[in-house]
């Protein structure tokens, strides 16, 4: 099928790829499998200055039905989030993506994906209190049970998540990802807790501190002193987790209408790279039925913006307002953005998702007694 467009270009990056793909399967030497490696890239690139083929490679894809096919085309028209997100003019000017500048922020974010989609006993052993040791693993994850420390009161509501800064620090972000998140700086150690009551929200339950969110902040002093995992108190099955920084992306108010369509394109291709390139299967099924309205289940993330379906509206703002006034100079920022997929599957609707904020100034103060909690069901 991709063989029917007829473009000189394009039909010798197809074969390009074909030598290199067998070259692969006969298991030639690197350096030669390599070479061909280089020269279908280097055809690639030089598609995107073709006038008018990205349009017509597009409109090739709902014909396409074959998933080798379709990957092929894809690998061609995808956004390259993850080459150019750092420079977002850049980005934003490539063919693939194509938005005026002004159109469309991007904002930082560390996406939270879980790496054992059907859960991960082996986490679970390792968290036995026999096994645990310190400094032990990376104690990042979803779901399972909280990390509790002496002397700090266990918030009665369900556990969804927690990551260890400690681990990020001394894993090391690369420099221009650790500048780029710099503008809303998070505690260097220690492990970051969020609970949530899932049964509301700060606009439905006012009366309840952060309508039904807690969050809370062992320090590192306090995580060495004596810490130990609560296996009595697991809600939902535990799944490790990785953390990439990618951006999240939002759409100007005065941006083109046709803006939307490309930035939920950027987001969809974003949530791929946060998972290590791997489709989800519910992705992978609304492509083939139909490449132009599959969209990428949402990741959980930390700070950023939130997703383009859920924006901070009136009601939000007025709660936000109200429950978090700001002095001069300080701002709202989204501190967690959980998401239903896999560990909390149902629990706040299809393809909601949980949204904790607090106010730049507590968190450079590393204070997190005050936060507002919005809850969007799908």
């Amino acid at each position: 099928m991709l063989r029917t467009l007829d473009e000189p270009l394009w039909l010798s990056y197809l074969d390009a790829v074909q030598t290199a793909q067998e070259m692969f399967e006969r298991h030639e030497p690197p350096v030669r499998f390599n070479r061909a490696g280089d020269r279908a890239y280097a055809l690639g690139e030089r598609l995107l200055a073709v006038p008018g083929l990205l349009e017509r490679l597009r409109a090739l894809m709902p014909t396409v039905r074959d998933p080798n096919e379709q990957e092929l085309l894809r690998g061609v028209l995808d956004p390259p989030v993850g080459e150019l997100w750092r420079s977002p003019q850049a980005l934003l000017a490539d063919p693939r993506v194509g938005l005026p500048a002004g159109s469309v922020q991007l904002v930082p974010a560390m996406y939270l994906s879980d790496t054992r989609p059907s859960g991960d006993e082996e986490l679970l052993e390792q968290l036995l209190p026999e096994n645990l040791s310190w400094p032990g693993p990376d104690l990042s994850w979803l779901g399972g049970p909280p990390l509790r420390v002496p002397g700090v009161d266990a918030p009665v509501e369900p556990f969804l998540l927690q990551v260890d800064l400690t681990a990020w620090a001394s894993a090391g972000l690369d420099t221009d990802d650790a500048h780029l998140l710099a503008s809303a700086p998070l505690p260097t150690s220690g492990v970051l807790q969020l609970f949530h009551s899932t049964t509301g929200d700060s606009r439905t339950d006012p009366d309840i501190p952060g309508g039904g969110a807690t969050v809370l902040h062992l320090r590192l002093e306090q995580v060495q002193s004596g810490a130990y995992v609560d296996l009595t108190a697991a809600d939902y099955p535990a799944h490790r987790i990785s953390a990439t920084a990618l951006p999240t992306f939002v759409i100007a108010a005065e941006a083109a209408e046709d803006a939307i369509d490309a930035v939920m394109e950027l987001q969809r291709r974003t949530d791929v790279l946060a998972r290590g390139g791997t489709p989800t299967r519910d992705y992978v099924r609304a492509q083939r039925r139909n490449p132009f309205t599959a969209v990428e289940a949402p990741s959980t993330h930390v700070l950023g913006a939130p997703f383009y379906d859920f924006e901070v509206g009136p009601q939000e703002q007025e709660t936000l307002d109200e429950r978090l006034p700001l002095q001069d100079g300080d701002r709202h920022l989204l501190l967690f953005e959980v998401t239903a997929e896999t560990v909390f599957d149902h629990v706040y609707g299809d393809l909601g998702r949980l949204q904790v904020w607090l106010r730049a100034a507590d968190l450079a103060a590393a204070h997190f007694d005050d936060v507002v909690s919005f809850w969007h069901s799908g």
